[in-house]
C-alpha cells in the first residue's frame, strides 16, 4: 500500500539528496585558490598583465600579508597555457604548482616549493601530452593525482616518477576525502524517441576511484 511504502520513499529521497550534498561539498573545493589544511594561509594564482608575468601568491590571515612564491614572464597572459594551478599539499607546508609547457607536445610540470624554506625547491613533469587544469589532489600515499579526458595520471612525490591509467571516457574533476579519491565526471546514454533512433541525454556521474584497480567505481548517476 502506499502509505506503507511512503516513509521508505521519503527515506530514499532524503538519503539521495544528502549524497548530493556530500558529492558537491567534497568536489566543490577542487580547483581555484587553495586553503591550506588548518585555514591560516590562502594560495592564489594572478595575472600581471602590465609585465606580462603570472604568479602564485600566498596569503598570511595571521600577519595579513600577500607575497609572491612563484612567477613566471608569459607572451600572453590570456592564453590556457600561461594558467597557473595551486594546491597545497596534505600537511600544509609545501605549494604545490602545475603549469602547462605551452609546446607542441604540452607537459604538465609541477613545481614543490616548500613555504618555509626548510627542504629544496622541487621540479617534476607528468610527461608529454598531458594537460594541467585545476583537477589536481596531493594524496596521502606521497603522489599527486591529476584528473583529465582521457584517464588518471600521477607523481610520485618521493621518487619522481610519473605514471599513467587510460579511463574510458576520462576521471573528470577528482578530489580526495579522508584518504579515498573521488570523482566526477560528464557522461550520456542513448535515449532514442520515436523521431530519433540516435539520440542521447546527458547526466553526470559521481563515484569512488579505485586506487590499486585505478578504476572507477561509480556511485550514482543525476
Amino acid at each position: 500500500p502506499r502509505s506503507t511504502l511512503f516513509p521508505y520513499t521519503t527515506l530514499f529521497r532524503s538519503f539521495a539528496v544528502g549524497l548530493v550534498g556530500l558529492a558537491a561539498f567534497i568536489l566543490g573545493c577542487v580547483g581555484g585558490p587553495s586553503w591550506s589544511p588548518d585555514g591560516s594561509r590562502l594560495l592564489f594564482a594572478y595575472r600581471d598583465i602590465a609585465n606580462s608575468r603570472i604568479g602564485i601568491a600566498l596569503y598570511d590571515r595571521a600577519t595579513r600579508k600577500t607575497k609572491t612564491i612563484f612567477a613566471r614572464q608569459a607572451a600572453d597572459v590570456s592564453k590556457d597555457d600561461a594558467m597557473l594551478f595551486p594546491v597545497w599539499s596534505e600537511d600544509g607546508m609545501t605549494a604545490l604548482i602545475s603549469r602547462s609547457t605551452g609546446n607542441k607536445d604540452d607537459h604538465c610540470l609541477l613545481t614543490s616549493i616548500p613555504v618555509d624554506l626548510k627542504t629544496p625547491v622541487q621540479a617534476y613533469d607528468f610527461g608529454p601530452n598531458v594537460g594541467c587544469s585545476d583537477s589536481m589532489v596531493p594524496h596521502s600515499d606521497k603522489k599527486v593525482y591529476l584528473g583529465s579526458d582521457d584517464g588518471l595520471h600521477w607523481i610520485d612525490l618521493v621518487t619522481g616518477e610519473a605514471g599513467s591509467s587510460t579511463i574510458p571516457g576520462g576521471s573528470g574533476n577528482i578530489s580526495e576525502h579522508n584518504g579515498n579519491l573521488f570523482y566526477r565526471r560528464e557522461i550520456s546514454r542513448p535515449a532514442p524517441t520515436a523521431e530519433k533512433k540516435d539520440a542521447t541525454e546527458s547526466g553526470t556521474e559521481f563515484g569512488q576511484i579505485d586506487l590499486n584497480e585505478v578504476a572507477l567505481k561509480p556511485n550514482f548517476t543525476l
